[in-house]
């Protein structure tokens, strides 16, 4: 687990996790995701999983920094 600060602006490129699955949860901001093949707008308490595989990334499109709360199953070493 994790929380992961990302700063107005700024992307996580589109890849994959394995054996992970992505687990995350938006404290704060406002950001665009990508999962499932399109770019989706979350805000705070939005929720998303990326199975195992599956491309997602994220960028910050808000003004503020972008707040996330990240699980990695199983851990990432």
């Amino acid at each position: 687990m994790s929380q992961l600060e990302i700063d107005p602006g700024v992307e996580v490129p589109i890849h994959t996790h394995n054996p992970q699955l992505d687990s995350i949860f938006v404290l704060s901001g406002e950001a665009e995701v990508f999962i499932n093949g399109e770019w989706r707008r979350v805000g705070p308490e939005d929720y998303l999983l990326a199975p195992v595989g599956v491309e997602h990334g994220v960028r910050n499109i808000g003004r503020e920094p972008l707040r996330l709360f990240i699980h990695h199953s199983p851990p990432l070493l």
